[in-house]
């Protein structure tokens, strides 16, 4: 579910440029559950921390770069990507500045960045799920 919301979030940002608190909050919510569900929960507060801190420090340094909503929005992503492996988060951030360059490069206008943050998050469970099968991270 916390997925879902996440994706709509990221839809609704690149029509309108701004993401829903409500969109966020659901999937911190998310979050929360399943790690409390699968014995989670630090993996939950790592991984926001790792998928929101480098964000913070772009907002900090420069508003105009980036909007404090995607920094809510990494770090609900985050908590998602940590109730499976809290170390992906970092891959998360990784893939969603790579892809934010790319559009940069192709669309100089400014973009929105949840739907890079939502492929980064994407990338980081998937990622994540696949090491976990094939042996190659023990949770």
């Amino acid at each position: 579910m916390g997925l879902a919301v996440l994706v709509y979030a990221a839809v609704i940002d690149l029509r309108t440029l701004r993401i829903p608190n409500w969109c966020v909050v659901a999937g911190w919510v998310a979050a929360a559950i399943a790690g409390a569900a699968h014995g989670e929960i630090r993996g939950v507060w790592l991984g926001a921390a790792i998928g929101a801190s480098p964000f913070l420090l772009i907002h900090l340094t420069d508003p105009r770069s980036l909007g404090f909503g995607d920094v809510k929005f990494a770090a609900a992503s985050g908590a998602l990507v940590g109730v499976v492996w809290w170390p992906a988060a970092l891959l998360s951030c990784l893939v969603a500045l790579a892809m934010a360059l790319i559009v940069r490069i192709i669309h100089p206008r400014p973009r929105p960045f949840a739907p890079c943050l939502m492929v980064g998050t994407v990338a980081a469970l998937i990622a994540a799920s696949w090491a976990i099968d094939q042996g190659v991270i023990s949770t």
